[in-house]
């Protein structure tokens, strides 16, 4: 699966005119996400809809966040889906747990 171009999330509620020096928002962000060979058990794609869903436990590895044309209120945010058996994301659920359960066992 390629990498898909998702929505511009905006970080206010104004829209940023491009057609003035006074942006009146803080910042807009296009998320473009990879799902590599993950897309069969993570995600569901409707080919009539051009759309993709993935699950709401699905998690992301941010990759590279760049400006887009220099601007510095516009950023592209490049994600890759990551599987439940990542080993960098098992380390941070584990942390996250002894943090949470310092007394638990199992």
């Amino acid at each position: 699966m390629k990498r898909k171009n998702f929505v511009i999330a905006s970080g206010s509620d104004s829209p940023i005119d491009n057609n003035t020096n006074n942006l009146t928002a803080t910042s807009q962000f296009l998320f473009r996400v990879y799902a590599g060979h993950l897309c069969s058990s993570a995600v569901s794609y409707f080919y009539v809809e051009d759309e993709v869903l993935f699950s709401m436990h699905s998690v992301f590895r941010i990759c590279e966040i760049q400006s887009i044309d220099g601007n510095p209120y516009l950023f592209q945010i490049d994600l890759t889906l990551i599987s439940d058996h990542d080993k960098d994301l098992r380390v941070l659920t584990n942390r996250i747990q002894e943090e949470i359960f310092p007394n638990s066992t199992g």
